[in-house]
């Protein structure tokens, strides 16, 4: 790693998985002009390989006219921490008239982004995922040295920005919680704060998409990974006929 190269700060994984699934990013305003609501759908990785927080800021800014309310929609793995956090205080500046909401998965990076929201607003059968940052790094001993302390200080920021959406959560659980790698569910994240509301379910299978990254992850649910596992259901409609 070149000494003047900010190093990439990740997921934590065990290994790297290439991931083949295309992102899918969005936004729309529906409504008249006085009464629109502005809809942003963040679906898949975070960072340069999928949404860059410079996109997402930018096309935010050309369709917000300061009034509307607007809601931020994820089903994301994750990605680049500091596009996370990018995203995450462009949806603070919007104040009370932004709502987060989690379809499917919050994961990593998106969950640190989903958290600018004022309000979030899980799905019953959504999930958040929270955890330590982690990076790749070559050099020398002082290469690593370095990075190491920006991998602690961008732990600081993880924490920052839990703490801003749930300001009366024990940090010495928090950290724990992070620490290891720790899946919630809906009523899970509304328990910690990290969440305001459990709204309603949708087919998890159908909106997660990129689940090949899930094995970047030490402790996926079982469960999450058997839904992604299964063969998918063939709609009678589109089944030829002889």
């Amino acid at each position: 790693m070149s000494k003047k190269t900010r190093p990439r700060i990740y997921d934590k994984a065990g290994k790297l998985v290439k991931v083949e699934d295309k992102s899918w990013y969005a936004l729309q305003a529906s409504g008249e002009a006085n009464q629109r609501t502005i809809e942003v759908f963040v679906y898949g990785e975070i960072g340069g390989w999928g949404i860059t927080a410079n996109q997402f800021s930018q096309d935010l800014r050309a369709m917000d006219d300061g009034v509307s309310p607007v809601i931020a929609a994820f089903n994301s793995v994750g990605g680049d921490l500091f596009d996370g956090l990018a995203m995450h205080n462009a949806l603070a500046r919007l104040g009370e008239r932004c709502t987060g909401r989690i379809d499917a998965l919050a994961a990593s990076a998106a969950s640190v982004a989903v958290c600018g929201a004022h309000r979030v607003v899980i799905a019953a059968n959504a999930m958040m995922m929270i955890h330590n940052p982690w990076t790749h790094v070559a050099g020398d001993a002082e290469d690593f040295r370095k990075v190491a302390d920006v991998l602690d200080q961008t732990t600081e920021a993880i924490i920052a920005s839990y703490k801003s959406k749930a300001p009366n959560i024990d940090e010495e659980e928090l950290r724990r919680l992070v620490s290891a790698e720790t899946w919630l569910t809906a009523n899970e994240a509304v328990a910690l704060g990290l969440a305001d509301e459990v709204g309603d379910g949708i087919k998890v299978k159908a909106c997660l998409g990129q689940g090949a990254v899930l094995q970047r992850y030490q402790h996926a649910p079982a469960e999450l990974l058997a839904q992604l596992e299964a063969p998918e259901e063939t709609d009678p409609e589109d089944e030829p006929e002889d």
